[in-house]
């Protein structure tokens, strides 16, 4: 028990010492102790900073919802009637959310078409028959991204979204 105390004694005077009062060698120890808390809670304070700036980039970059309202077929894979976001994977897939819950699905892309600045989300579909083929992705900040072929298309559809702020 002895050998405690002594320990305890030896680490407030060490901390006295560092701190320049050897006489107030608990009550520097515990100033001490206050000024780590402090740079922790700062250190929080920047990180949780940090996050809320990155939350609002993501935001912006997502494109508000396209009202699509026919069905459509993209990467062989059929889609119903209805609203998506639509934007692009870091390896240049454009990717589209369903408004109405459920994963978003990666379409890879054949080729980027121009680096043009659209101020809207388009998608451009080739009608064959009665089938549309989402054949164009273009995003604002993107540029236009070929996703699909259609060989002698009979016409071309061509969904808008809203102006971007």
């Amino acid at each position: 028990m002895e050998f405690v105390r002594e320990h305890r004694a030896r680490r407030h005077v060490l901390a006295a010492h560092v701190f320049g009062e050897p006489e107030t060698g608990r009550a520097v120890f515990r100033a001490a102790q206050g000024y780590v808390m402090f740079g922790r809670v700062i250190r929080l304070g920047i990180v949780i900073a940090a996050l809320i700036l990155a939350g609002g980039a993501w935001a912006q970059a997502q494109t508000p919802d396209l009202r699509i309202g026919f069905d459509f077929i993209a990467a062989g894979k059929m889609f119903k009637a209805g609203n998506y976001s639509v934007g692009v994977a870091s390896n240049g897939n454009v990717v589209l959310t369903p408004e109405k819950g459920g994963a978003g699905v990666e379409i890879p892309q054949i080729k980027t078409l121009s680096q043009r600045d659209v101020q809207r989300a388009e998608l451009v579909f080739d009608v064959s028959g009665t089938i549309r083929y989402l054949t164009e992705a273009w995003v604002p900040g993107k540029g236009g991204i070929l996703v699909g072929k259609v060989d002698d298309p009979q016409a071309r559809d061509t969904v808008r979204g809203p102006k971007l702020k």
